[in-house]
């Protein structure tokens, strides 16, 4: 009866501690995909602000002028005039910060 009881209690101990390294294991893993998340949110912070200083230097006048002086044979992905006001002024350094609907 003793000898049932002690390999009872060894193998309790044995489940808990393998237990204990399953939850340990969720633990770091959660940390890593912590990490990695920050990453892809600072990556794409930068992307915007690149994004954002390659269309506050981009002036869409003289890009469609180089193109026609190039004699290139693209076509617009928007509408041209959705990018420059009716004034001719340029209206991409206005753009917000940030996509909308993302946090």
């Amino acid at each position: 009866m003793f000898s049932r009881l002690l390999t009872l209690i060894l193998w309790m101990a044995v489940i808990a501690a393998v237990l204990l390294a399953l939850r340990q294991n969720r633990i770091e893993m959660t940390q890593r995909i912590l990490a990695l998340h920050l990453q892809v949110q600072q990556s794409r912070h930068a992307l915007w602000d690149q994004q954002i200083a390659i269309a506050e230097h981009v002036r869409p006048a003289e890009l469609l002028a180089s193109i026609g002086r190039a004699q290139l044979n693209l076509e617009p992905i928007a509408p041209v005039a959705s990018a420059m006001s009716r004034d001719g002024s340029d209206t991409l350094a206005a753009l917000p910060r940030e996509p909308a609907g993302v946090p």
